[in-house]
């Protein structure tokens, strides 16, 4: 895969995920999602008025949800440069990468069915939104396999010259995965900071994800310029002095 095909796979990750989280806010209403305790009825009717909406969101997620790929699978190329080979940590990289990507597709799926359809008992579209917003908050075990991956290169030598993996970007791994983890206390209560929509489970984890991925593009996109750059210049080149 050469530097200017992993270049072009992150700008279209990161063009395709901001698609999909303009969706995600704006079509599909679920940042944040409806309080945890809402009745089925309140459910149903909450869909009811944005049906619209929230399918043409599906729509849009269905080409969307799964675009951050690209960048695990760049970041996995560049974890087995650093590595010399493909070996356990850029696997893991590209597989939980991978299944990172189905938490983002199935929420959507769930969120257009129970809008699809609104001649149902309230208790249906109530389910299917619960199973949605479950899935996307609570789903934290796919990210420990590629974090993990990702902070042990980060925090490990650095034999290759151009590595986007700097020390620093390796603590800020192990803060988010420490707030992403944080998604399972949503099972235990509707209300409060560990509700599905509260700070710990929601706010936390999607803010370190906001950044996360323009901070990771950046250092993937300066590292790949610079190993192109590398790659085109002879290393038998003249160097001309005043």
């Amino acid at each position: 895969m050469t530097e200017r095909g992993q270049i072009a796979a992150v700008w279209w990750a990161l063009g395709m995920v901001t698609i999909f989280g303009l969706s995600l806010i704006f079509l599909m209403h679920m940042l944040p999602p409806p309080a945890a305790g809402l009745p089925p009825a309140e459910v149903a009717r909450w869909y009811a008025e944005r049906a619209g909406e929230i399918k043409f969101g599906a729509m849009i997620a269905s080409w969307t949800s799964a675009s951050i790929f690209p960048m695990w699978a760049v970041i996995a190329v560049q974890i087995a440069r650093q590595h010399g080979r493909f070996g356990l940590w850029s696997v893991m990289a590209g597989v939980g990468g991978g299944m990172t990507c189905l938490l983002l597709v199935f929420p959507p799926i769930f969120w257009g069915a129970a809008a699809w359809n609104l001649d149902r008992a309230p208790e249906i579209t109530s389910a299917l939104h619960d199973v949605g917003v479950l899935l996307l908050v609570t789903t934290d075990q796919a990210y420990i396999l590629c974090w993990v991956a990702l902070i042990v290169t980060c925090l490990g030598p650095q034999p290759m010259p151009n590595s986007p993996f700097p020390r620093w970007f390796g603590y800020f791994n192990i803060c988010f995965v420490l707030t992403a983890e944080l998604g399972a206390v949503a099972w235990l209560t509707k209300t409060g900071p560990f509700a599905w929509e509260g700070l710990f489970p929601f706010w936390l984890p999607f803010l370190f994800f906001g950044l996360w991925i323009p901070v990771c593009a950046t250092l993937l996109l300066r590292a790949l310029n610079a190993q192109r750059r590398a790659v085109d210049t002879p290393a038998d080149e003249p160097v001309l002095t005043a």
